[in-house]
């Protein structure tokens, strides 16, 4: 049997996962490890660096603390990449947690931002041919692939699998590609707010837009072309921000009445059409990440000028196989004990980079 735990009317059970006295925001996850970055080195001159936590130990790590900036973390597995300035401009480089490896990945002439990744597949924003393109790399094959060098400008790029989204200035919309069949995506022609996303989990793809007279935050099947408006903008929900999906879990940000600048994070599960809060807590929350049902996201609670990073888990998630991490979650009273006997499997469990391109989720050892 596995545990279960409701939330409450003002949101999931959360925990604190670093509240150092500096700058921490845009949060990733990828099994047990969170990543985000980190201004605790600005008064040294380094400015923004990138730090981790492993929650199943409990200890916070340095992943970078390279010379200038380095920005928006992401994590798939043991590989965690960001956007890099010690060159001068924008660089993407790479580090294997697991060897302690740091590499570049992209080093081209002017920018090169906003990475993403799933797997073995980074993609991001690139701008050595003058405008934004899309470019992407392969980690087993160590080689680099233009995604989408179209007139105009691309940018924001998403990835699950082969399949990789982003805005395009040609009809201001969102756009998509299969790397594997070369199966290209119109997914809509009105976007309207450039920093709020799109993402994409599997088949699903949530963006900001309007349809039919409506603006809001969308949910399009990529199967079978169908939309589907999640939350409307309102005189009360003023500001819907960077949607996140894995599964039927869609994650955002949402500022309310006469605050828009002080998000809550709100959730939906589109199997049922139940919205929750995640966080409604003091300050801001802002940015959340998913992974397995684990929620990640930076908050103002303490600070709304030096935001920390907090976290939450779904209900209903099966024990985990990490003794050290069922532990942990029992401190926080997220673990039922007397449930946790027969739960098999684990959904805090790191993604691994498979041959097929497909992140796979084992075990925790």
């Amino acid at each position: 049997m596995c545990f279960d735990r409701q939330a409450s009317a003002d949101g999931l059970d959360e925990f604190a996962i670093s509240t150092y006295s500096a700058f921490q925001q845009f949060p990733d996850v990828s099994g047990q490890v969170v990543v985000w970055e980190d201004g605790r080195g600005a008064a040294s001159g380094t400015e923004y660096d990138i730090y981790g936590k492993d929650l199943g130990t409990g200890v916070e790590f340095s992943v970078t603390t390279a010379t200038g900036s380095q920005y928006r973390p992401v994590i798939s597995g043991d590989v965690v990449v960001w956007e890099d300035y010690r060159n001068g401009g924008a660089d993407i480089y790479a580090k294997n947690l697991s060897t302690g490896v740091e590499f570049p990945i992209s080093t081209a002439s002017r920018n090169q931002r906003r990475p993403q990744i799933d797997g073995n597949l980074i993609v991001w924003q690139d701008e050595r041919n003058g405008g934004s393109d899309i470019y992407g790399f392969d980690l087993l094959t160590n080689m680099e692939f233009v995604v989408s060098s179209a007139v105009g400008d691309q940018f924001r790029p998403a990835i699950s699998g082969d399949t990789v989204i982003w805005v395009d200035s040609r009809n201001r919309g969102v756009q998509g590609l299969n790397l594997s069949t070369s199966t290209a995506y119109a997914i809509n022609n009105t976007f309207t707010a450039d920093f709020r996303g799109p993402a994409i989990d599997g088949e699903t793809v949530v963006w900001m837009g309007v349809r039919d007279g409506v603006e809001g935050l969308y949910r399009t099947d990529l199967t079978t072309g169908d939309y589907f408006l999640v939350r409307a903008q309102s005189e009360t929900s003023q500001l819907i921000q960077t949607p996140v999906i894995e599964g039927s879990t869609i994650l955002w940000g949402e500022g309310e009445g006469g605050a828009p600048n002080l998000f809550d994070i709100y959730g939906e599960d589109f199997t049922n059409g139940n919205t929750f809060f995640v966080s409604n807590a003091a300050g801001g929350q802002y940015y959340p990440a998913i992974d397995n049902g684990l929620i990640v996201w930076t908050d103002g609670r303490s600070n709304q000028n030096s935001p920390n990073i907090y976290g939450a888990v779904l209900p209903t998630i099966p024990e985990p196989t990490n003794l050290a991490l069922v532990a942990m979650l029992a401190g926080w009273g997220l673990v039922r004990r007397r449930r946790l006997q027969g739960c098999s499997g684990s959904r805090l469990a790191r993604h691994s980079y498979q041959s097929d391109r497909k992140a796979t989720k084992p075990s925790l050892p």
